[in-house]
């Protein structure tokens, strides 16, 4: 009896390993996939984009905000940042705009301006 328990208790074992054998190689699989995916997403080059600056004019009711929302571009992360930096530029707070003045508004562009 005792060796027929050494039997069943070795080939318990041998099933115990090749579970964890198989579970170990879809786990491995699984990982790799997922690096792979994560390296091809990441490994598309991002569009090179250009800073460059326009003058526009201000007509009569138009407002700072009016204007950022016209010409800010997906390159800001909010209008507030945007308008922060129109005022920047142009050394005037939020409210000082005039009809007929002149502003310099920054842009961001793929094409290439030389």
């Amino acid at each position: 009896m005792k060796a027929s328990r050494r039997v069943y208790s070795s080939k318990n074992t041998q099933q115990i390993h090749i579970v964890t054998l198989f579970c170990t190689i879809i786990a491995i699989v699984l990982v790799a996939l997922i690096l792979l995916r994560s390296t091809s997403a990441q490994a598309a080059p991002a569009e090179e984009r250009y800073k460059y600056y326009t003058s526009i004019r201000v007509n009569a009711g138009d407002t700072l905000w009016q204007i950022a929302g016209e010409h800010m571009t997906e390159d800001y992360k909010d209008i507030h940042e945007y308008m922060n930096e129109i005022c920047s530029i142009n050394h005037i707070s939020k409210d000082e705009i005039q009809t007929g003045q002149y502003l310099v508004i920054p842009y961001y562009s793929s094409d290439y301006i030389e």
